[in-house]
């Protein structure tokens, strides 16, 4: 498979004609990454530089960026080259949120305003990334209420979307880089209820699994400190659970004001914010449960026909072990050993 390099630009300036390994992952609410592994060239190291990009002539609107890069020499077994880098959302970790933002309506709105203020169209000319602009969102009817400050952007926009287990990418259209907010479909089952996509050793489309899960972390009760000091500090509790079953975790939202610059927030605007804040921390400490699997690629489902990133599927190991989950990441592997296809899923 041929490997394009780009500029920063955006502009093709070599291609690599053939690695040894090439392992490419995509995440469905964070960061992917990539690595190659190629022989050594003159050509190559020239190419191959930090900031750089590099395409997949299969995947051309899917781009990574160069951030690591290792030569080795060995004389018995040749030169060889190691890059690897995160996916191209990592430009939006280059930005945070520079000043008191507060949301308000809904979550698709918020996380325009993020990224116009901060990296499409902000004040500040310094801080515009050039060629980004928003495509399609998913249609979503989530109100939010939030005040950020100083948060990085990405880590808010993550925060935002997983908590409503949303997913985003940012794909390269030959010029433009295009933001678009997305939810995978559920494809676990038909409409007769039967299991629909369906990994499983019955039928022989899944070479190895492994099982994970834990409640070590897991909170369902927060009790969210706002802005003052001592016993005046405002404080809200988000969830409902009493007796063993409830497990607490303190969350320091002093960063949230009641003076927005425009005014002065009222109680019950203010305890919004800090029950948003409450339910942003609560969403990352669930009980996890996260099968990851090698999928055999050429049986009865292909990645990029019949599921994608994103969608819920079922999955069942040879214990009976089964879940409706969602596929979370994906990661393509190229090698001597041909072509590999591991899927992470996660529960929702």
């Amino acid at each position: 498979m041929d490997i394009y390099v780009l500029n920063t630009s955006f502009e093709k300036i070599g291609v690599i004609d053939y690695c040894a390994s090439i392992i490419w992952t995509k995440k469905y609410c964070d960061l992917g990454d990539f690595e190659l592994y190629l022989p050594a060239t003159s050509d190559a190291l020239e190419i191959l530089k930090d900031g750089n990009l590099v395409m997949r002539e299969d995947d051309p609107e899917s781009l990574m960026v160069i951030q690591d890069i290792s030569l080795s020499t060995d004389a018995e077994n040749g030169n060889y080259i190691t890059v690897s880098g995160p996916s191209i959302e990592s430009y939006i970790r280059k930005r945070i949120v520079w000043q008191q933002t507060n949301l308000n309506g809904l979550l698709t709105d918020g996380v325009t305003t993020l990224l116009n203020q901060n990296l499409i169209a902000p004040t500040m000319a310094s801080r515009k990334i050039s060629n980004f602009i928003i495509g399609t969102y998913c249609s979503c009817d989530v109100v939010i209420t939030k005040q950020l400050t100083g948060d990085n952007l990405f880590d808010a926009i993550k925060d935002l979307l997983n908590t409503y287990q949303l997913g985003f990418d940012v794909l390269f259209d030959g010029e433009k880089l295009i933001f678009n907010i997305y939810e995978g479909l559920d494809r676990s089952y038909d409409q007769n209820l039967n299991p629909h996509v369906i990994f499983s050793p019955e039928f022989d489309n899944i070479l190895s699994s492994s099982y994970k899960a834990s409640s070590e972390n897991y909170k369902n009760v927060a009790m969210v400190a706002g802005e003052g000091e001592g016993i005046d500090r405002k404080t809200y509790v988000t969830g409902n659970v009493s007796d063993v079953a409830r497990n607490e975790i303190y969350v320091d939202a002093r960063d949230i004001s009641s003076n927005t610059g425009s005014g002065t927030l009222t109680p019950t605007q203010y305890d919004d914010l800090l029950n948003e804040r409450g339910k942003t921390a609560l969403a990352e400490t669930l009980i996890t449960e996260e099968f990851e699997g090698e999928i055999e690629p050429r049986t009865n489902y292909v990645y990029g026909q019949d599921y994608f990133l994103g969608d819920i599927v079922t999955i069942q190991n040879e214990y009976g072990i089964a879940m409706t989950v969602r596929i979370t990441a994906i990661t393509e592997a190229w090698d001597e050993n041909g072509y590999s296809c591991i899927p992470t899923f996660s529960n929702i």
